[in-house]
């Protein structure tokens, strides 16, 4: 019967060492060295909260985001996951995760554990390997630290400096020489010290912290819980704890805090050399909501520069929202939005060029379970974090360009009239219109940006009398309402942006019409033009004209000088002096000047009548005289003229009466009693002079003279000219000195008085004047043979 015990046990003993040696979960993860997940368990990516460091690994497999604090070598014997946020310790927290501690009950080496730390400090801590776990010593300082310790340490082999042993606890193993382990609170003192432990799971020899399998830990923090002085709960392989224990105190600034996981091991517990891997994985963390923003405009840009304020209702901490620099706005890193409280956000300043948005607030409740309501409404959450989209109106920008030219003096003159386009840049690269305006008297033309974009300014029609320069300027209008310009013509001190654009005033064309005192034209004149860069005389040629056009003359000072005049008037002795103004106004040193500026390309116009006084009419006068060159008194005359002077015009025959065609009656007159005969204010031209009456005993000429009058001519012969006309010839006309002077003369003589023989006598009168003529001859030829002897 012993025998049979014996045999029995035995049998009993090797049962047990199969049971215990096989694996809780037979199958294994995707990632090496772990089982796989529970069934129905969901894991959450942590890669967005935490930094890792040393050994550790992060796999992030769908389905199963694992921690891997050993890593697979463990060459490093220490490995860390921090979060990259810090958490504020007034703030509640819920943490549930999976850890895998390794199997204790298997051959393989456990050790050392892992933590579960909070602590101040830099974003990266490493701790001591081995007993220290990866989270004692090296500067620690204060911490709250929940350790899952799978390996014993006795005051032996502890950190002496750190007293970061077990040997406040009784140490336990399985039948593999694997310690059973422990889930205990620690904390680190400011010196590195670590306290004792507060245990929460003692693991037996049956059922070892380092089990297998995923050990689910649950792990809360109720900062208002005991009446304010906080409270830890949660459970650990299904064993709960309710500790009221206030976390803050463990820590010099709970304010700022720093919180993750660490793993140490020892050479003797590091692959390749035989120990188990030992990592976590997170299916629920919740260290406050967050809250993030992105702030836009109307067209979906991201915008920069606006300033959000969140204050808890309950009068709490007010915080500034951190700008991002991209458009996007966060909670400061050491804060969050808590369970069972509401926060009002508001938008304390729009990004520049906006306005505020048009929602003027917004009441963000949370309530114990996390959900969220803001402004009534339900929003989704993300990971414990809220997303706003906030949207600012752009602020229309004002701008404008200033037109001028030079003015009189070395002033500005500010121009009226002008067109201006302003235009959009479209997304295939041409330019759109957007506004058109006209610059008032005081030279200005408004625009308004009504979003922004690439715009051009243009001229499309220049001022009154000025040219028109497109100008085309180019600039930007960014997303905050800057305006983006390389040039330099702006106004410095102008209410808002405004452009200055110049023009020049468009050269004048000098037009002179020359005509007399009654204002007929006058051709036959010359003139010159000097000035700057000019010196034209006109006519070119030769050819009379009583209309001169010089080109082309800018601003400046010029001299009209008159070279010759026309025939038979007066020669303007003075230079006319011109002064063509940059304000487009014209002066002389004689009279207002006539300026016209024009629209267009037309050319502006300077328009000038030059007058010439006529020369003096010199009057038609001659002398009656008698055959003793005596001055006949009362003679009287009768003066017609002709005024068809073509070429081939025949004068018709006088007999007495006027002719319409030709000969027409302008004045009689008769000689005074110097016998003086005068015709004055005669024009040049053809007349006809009758003699009408003489004195008695004289005889009246049948005939008559055609005249030829200049009254110009200031040379007697050059401006009389008389030819006798008629059957029967009247008396010529004679040039004589007179007191100096060259006069004409016309004599009458006494009527012929023959006998009273009949026609005998006149016969013998004729008979007796050839005996004469003939005696004469006889005589001179005598006389001269007689002298030539």
């Amino acid at each position: 019967m012993n025998q049979f015990k014996k045999i029995f046990l035995s049998l009993i003993l090797i049962i047990t060492i199969l049971v215990i040696e096989t694996p809780l979960t037979k199958t294994f993860a995707a990632v090496t060295g772990y089982p796989n997940l529970p069934s129905g368990v969901i894991s959450i990516d942590m890669s967005e909260l935490y930094n890792f460091s040393g050994s550790t690994i992060y796999h992030n497999i769908p389905g199963e985001h694992v921690i891997d604090l050993t890593g697979p070598n463990r060459t490093d014997f220490s490995g860390q996951a921090w979060s990259k946020r810090k958490i504020n310790l007034n703030d509640p927290f819920r943490l549930e995760f999976y850890a895998y501690l390794g199997n204790a009950l298997q051959r393989q080496v456990v050790a050392d554990g892992i933590t579960l730390i909070f602590r101040n400090g830099t974003a990266e801590h490493v701790g001591g390997v081995g007993s220290s776990i990866g989270a004692y010593g090296n500067g620690l300082g204060r911490a709250h630290v929940l350790e899952f310790d799978t390996y014993y340490n006795s005051r032996v082999n502890q950190d002496q400096s750190l007293q970061d042993g077990d040997h406040d606890l009784f140490n336990y193993m399985t039948i593999y020489g694997n310690h059973t382990g422990h889930v205990a609170i620690r904390t680190s003192g400011s010196n590195d010290v670590v306290s004792r432990h507060t245990v929460l799971f003692n693991g037996t020899i049956f059922n070892p912290v380092a089990d297998g399998g995923w050990r689910k830990v649950v792990y809360n923090w109720d900062p208002g819980g005991n009446f304010g002085n906080g409270r830890l709960y949660g459970s650990v392989g299904g064993s709960s704890f309710s500790l009221n224990y206030n976390l803050r105190n463990d820590l010099a600034d709970p304010n700022s805090v720093y919180w993750g996981f660490t793993s140490g091991t020892g050479p003797l517990a590091g692959n390749p050399v035989g120990g188990q891997s030992q990592g976590v994985f997170f299916t629920r963390v919740y260290v406050g909501t967050d809250l993030s923003l992105s702030k836009v405009s109307t067209r979906g840009d991201f915008l920069e520069g606006a300033e959000f304020l969140l204050k808890a209702v309950d009068g709490g901490s007010e915080v500034t929202l951190v700008d991002s620099g991209d458009g996007t706005y966060r909670l400061p890193e050491n804060f969050r939005m808590t369970l069972g409280k509401k926060y009002l956000l508001k938008e304390t300043r729009a990004p520049a060029g906006h306005s505020l948005s048009e929602i003027a607030s917004w009441e963000i409740s949370i309530d114990l379970n996390g959900r969220v309501t803001v402004n009534g409404q339900s929003v989704p959450t993300e990971k414990d974090s809220v997303h706003l989209t906030v949207e600012n109106r752009f602020s229309p920008v004002s701008v404008g360009i200033k037109k001028y030219a030079e003015g009189n003096k070395e002033e500005l003159l500010s121009l009226s009239g002008a067109v201006f386009q302003l235009e959009k840049k479209s997304a295939g690269g041409a330019y759109d219109l957007v506004e058109e305006k006209m610059t008032d008297t005081e030279g200005f033309a408004p625009f308004t940006l009504q979003e922004p974009g690439d715009y051009r300014m243009k001229e499309t029609q220049g001022p009154v009398g000025y040219d028109t320069v497109a100008g085309d300027y180019e600039f930007s209008l960014t997303k905050y309402g800057e305006i983006i310009y390389a040039g330099d013509n702006f106004e410095e001190n102008a209410p808002f942006w405004t452009l200055r654009h110049q023009n020049q005033l468009k050269p004048f064309d000098l037009e002179i019409q020359k005509t007399d005192e009654m204002g007929e034209p006058l051709k036959g004149a010359k003139f010159q033009l000097t000035g700057p860069n000019i010196n034209v005389t006109l006519p070119s040629d030769n050819q009379a004209i009583d209309h001169f056009m010089f080109k082309n003359l800018f601003p400046g000072k010029y001299t009209l000088t008159e070279l010759e005049a026309p025939e038979n008037f007066e020669k303007n002795s003075e230079p006319l002096l011109i002064d063509i103004l940059n304000d487009g106004t014209v002066e002389n040193d004689r009279k207002p000047v006539e300026a016209t500026l024009m629209e267009g390309d037309t050319a502006n116009k300077i328009s000038m009548a030059i007058t010439n006084k006529a020369k003096p009419l010199l009057p038609l006068v001659f002398y009656k005289v008698n055959e003793e060159y005596q001055p006949m008194e009362n003679v009287a005359f009768t003066l017609y003229q002709c005024f068809d002077d073509t070429q081939n015009h025949t004068h018709e025959k006088f007999t007495g009466e006027e002719f319409p065609e030709c000969w027409q009656y302008v004045e009689e007159t008769a000689s005074d009693e110097i016998g003086e005969v005068r015709f004055n204010n005669l024009k040049k031209g053809n007349y006809l002079l009758v003699e009408t009456r003489t004195h008695s005993g004289y005889e009246l000429p049948l005939g008559n003279w055609e005249v030829h009058f200049d009254p110009y001519k200031e040379v007697i012969d050059e401006r009389i000219h008389i030819e006798a006309v008629g059957d029967k010839l009247p008396p010529a006309f004679m040039i004589e000195e007179q007191e100096g002077e060259k006069v004409l003369k016309l004599p009458n003589y006494p009527t012929t008085i023959l006998p009273k023989t009949g026609s005998l006598g006149a016969l013998v009168g004729l008979i007796a004047g050839i005996t004469c003529l003939g005696m004469g001859g006889v005589y001179y030829i005598f006389t001269d043979s007689k002298n030539k002897d």
